[in-house]
């Protein structure tokens, strides 16, 4: 049986849609059931109860749930969390499947140790050590080429980690192809909670402005206080913001269909647009800023299940597009035309959840639960 765990969230998010995705089709497809440690007012727990789809759920906090689990259940894991340890006496398997390169060296905090170069190499010691054994052992998988990448710069060395790309339903291109009118619709999809996540809008708004263009921006977000804070002020002058909470899955794919021209994204949100033939633009996240003249590309322009990167002021353009290049490409009826299905044809030939559902259960190399504690200082106390 698989174990998901750390399942916290109130709203949806990327970490959350890839789990729901796997466990459905598990579900549909074979009538086997997960595990799935988190709380119970979470976002994934509440969709998959709602859907009929079956599975066994624990309180992450509660002790009585860890006694379920058994040597031969595997854990799957993508980063380290506060309640890792209790999972040390189930005597599980664990196989690390990476979503961020942030998460992943993150393992061994320490707080203990303070802030300083000791603690900061006795911290990168046993990450490093970490990675190499899971390496080794071939329960280390990516989920894109980007997070492979940084994976080699962190250890100085090519690990040729494999990777097991996200997953998204897709079943036909949905998007029709009426020309877009004097005022184009550009959707945004993304949580609210960090700054990080509203920056693409701020550059697209900012885009905007520079090139004198006319749009109306749509956030589908879950919940729109930051947002609100940091676009202060941008919208007026052929620029519209408005925002949506709430969608997701089916409900969330009629609404892209009824409104947008494009749409920019990172992450599983760009293929949430792209898998119904939406034109998605993959665009970075920042923690800073963007690079002088950075540049736009699509979706299907990305090479090994790249779903972006974080980027800074320093970092080189990527892209091949301007907004007013982009515009562009949507007014012209055969461009369009194009750029949707090669959207669409992108996520279909990589990311169909039967094409990723089937590498992921061929995938059976997994440590001990034992071997991650040896590398893992918190979970000895």
């Amino acid at each position: 049986m698989f174990v998901f765990t750390n399942v916290t969230y109130r709203w949806p998010g990327g970490a959350d849609n890839l789990v729901y995705l796997l466990v459905e089709h598990l579900f549909r497809e074979t009538g086997e059931k997960v595990m799935i440690f988190g709380k119970e007012d979470s976002y994934l727990v509440g969709r998959l109860s709602q859907n009929g789809i079956g599975f066994e759920f624990y309180d992450i906090d509660d002790d009585a749930g860890y006694a379920k689990v058994g040597k031969n259940d595997v854990l799957v894991l993508s980063s380290s969390y506060y309640g890792l340890k209790k999972f040390r006496r189930t005597g599980c398997r664990v196989l690390v499947w990476n979503i961020l390169t942030f998460s992943m060296i993150r393992w061994n905090r320490l707080q203990f140790l303070g802030e300083n170069r000791l603690a900061e190499r006795v911290r990168f010691f046993f990450n490093r050590g970490f990675l190499r054994f899971l390496r080794a052992r071939n329960a280390l998988v990516c989920m894109d080429a980007t997070t492979r990448r940084e994976l080699d710069e962190y250890m100085g060395a090519s690990l040729e980690t494999p990777i097991i790309q996200v997953p998204i339903k897709v079943s036909e291109n949905r998007h029709g192809s009426a020309r877009p009118g004097e005022v184009v619709n550009i959707t945004y999809i993304g949580r609210g909670d960090e700054e990080w996540k509203v920056a693409p809008v701020k550059k697209i708004v900012g885009d905007l402005r520079a090139f004198d263009l006319s749009a109306r921006i749509h956030v589908f977000t879950s919940q729109t206080d930051l947002f609100e804070r940091e676009l202060a002020g941008c919208a007026g002058e052929g620029v519209g913001i408005s925002y949506h909470t709430g969608y997701y899955g089916e409900r969330l794919q009629r609404m892209l269909l009824e409104t947008s021209d494009v749409n920019f994204s990172m992450g599983m949100s760009a293929l949430e647009s792209a898998s119904i033939g939406v034109p998605t633009i993959l665009i970075d996240p920042t923690h800073s800023g963007y690079p002088p003249g950075y540049r736009y590309r699509w979706l299907f322009e990305a090479r090994d299940f790249s779903l972006g990167e974080f980027v800074d002021e320093h970092s080189p353009i990527s892209g091949s597009m301007d907004l007013r290049q982009v515009i562009g490409t949507l007014r012209d009826d055969d461009a369009r035309r194009s750029v949707s299905e090669r959207s669409f044809d992108h996520v279909r030939r990589n990311h169909a959840v039967g094409i990723v559902f089937e590498r992921f259960m061929n995938h059976r190399h997994y440590v001990s639960i034992r071997d991650v504690a040896r590398f893992t200082p918190n979970m000895w106390l």
